[in-house]
């Protein structure tokens, strides 16, 4: 079913990267069962607005999880040399998820 509300444009269809980010900001805050769902979706948007606020969502979770820190990892791999994704990849470096990407990627 998540799959079906991802949209080019974010997980809610919004095209403004603010209401995208609002939106993750609205599940956290009410506690959403599908919130980690949705946080890992909205890391594949292509706004650097929209995957800090993911991120900022998971790296709790990831702590306690590897399969998300592991994503977490693949995130910062894939990003970091993008000046699109300073914000993001900042607040992955500063909470330690820093890696290369594995061989063959």
């Amino acid at each position: 079913m998540l799959n079906s509300l991802v949209k080019l444009k974010g997980f809610d269809g919004a095209s403004d990267p603010a209401a995208r980010r609002a939106s993750l900001q609205g599940l956290e805050k009410l506690e959403h069962a599908a919130l980690v769902d949705f946080a890992l979706l909205s890391l594949r948007d292509e706004t650097d607005e929209a995957v800090h606020a993911a991120c900022q969502i998971l790296l709790p979770v990831a702590k306690r999880d590897a399969r998300i820190w592991e994503i977490l990892e693949g995130v910062y791999a894939a990003r970091k040399d993008s000046e699109k994704f300073g914000s993001s990849v900042n607040l992955l470096k500063a909470n330690g998820v820093e890696r290369d990407a594995p061989d063959g990627q």
